[in-house]
């Protein structure tokens, strides 16, 4: 059980974002993440504290949207539905370089208009303008540390009210307790190895705080770790600057 390191992240590519591997396979492991999102990732409960609430506080009709690597648009998907409960009309953009993704996730939204998928590299989202937000969903630990920090600036720079960037935290602990679960429920997919590789990429402290001082970002984004093995970036702005 111990033979792997978690004192560094892991650089191994992941099945998933091989050019070669079979099709079937990797949207069986999109469906299958989009469950474990659901279960684990704390994306709805962050949208909503984040992004969601202060807008129906303050009554805001609208917003604007960017999910970086969205891959089959599960979270876009959901807050559309929330945002259609509370009257608020989103324009959510989701970017995913995988153009297998793009293709998946525009037959998922057929029936979500607010939603425009396009297959565009996040390397070089600030091509696509300013939002209001930036989300990202275990997207950063896919990348190296360089273009991690590139991210990070370039999310700070265009996010006009705020942005999240949510990703795994690398534990030992979180290894074996995602092998348990995908052993016995993950089948017939990447997920299972893909899963437990995308743990030893993940974060701990120290590591996104060096991406923000590589960043040379004006104001630093707050390091915050969540239940079920999640860290996150947040920098929510307001009219006279940063508040959270």
């Amino acid at each position: 059980m111990g033979k792997h390191d978690f004192s560094a992240r892991a650089v191994s590519p992941e099945l998933m974002d091989l050019a070669d591997v079979d099709e079937q396979k990797l949207l069986r492991t999109v469906r299958q993440f989009a469950l474990l999102n659901r279960l684990f990732s704390s994306s709805r409960k962050l949208i909503c504290r984040y992004f969601l609430d202060p807008l129906i506080r303050e009554g805001k009709p609208s917003f604007s949207l960017l999910d970086i690597g969205a891959g089959g648009c599960d979270i876009p998907k959901w807050i559309v539905q929330h945002c259609r409960k509370h009257g608020i009309s989103p324009r959510i953009t989701c970017i995913d370089y995988d153009e297998r993704m793009v293709a998946y996730a525009r037959r998922q939204c057929v029936d979500f208009p607010e939603i425009t998928i396009r297959h565009h590299d996040a390397l070089h989202m600030q091509e696509l303008g300013e939002f209001d937000y930036i989300y990202a969903n275990n997207v950063l630990h896919h990348l190296d540390d360089c273009a991690i920090s590139r991210i990070v600036q370039q999310a700070a720079a265009m996010a006009q009210r705020g942005y999240i960037l949510n990703d795994i935290y690398r534990s030992r602990m979180a290894y074996w307790l995602y092998t348990l679960f995908a052993g016995l429920l993950l089948h017939r997919s990447f997920a299972v190895h893909d899963g437990r590789l995308s743990i030893r990429k993940g974060f701990v402290e120290s590591d996104l705080r060096l991406y923000i001082r590589h960043a040379c970002l004006g104001e630093e984004p707050r390091v915050i770790r969540e239940r079920c093995f999640r860290i996150l970036l947040v920098q929510i702005k307001c009219a006279r600057g940063v508040m959270a």
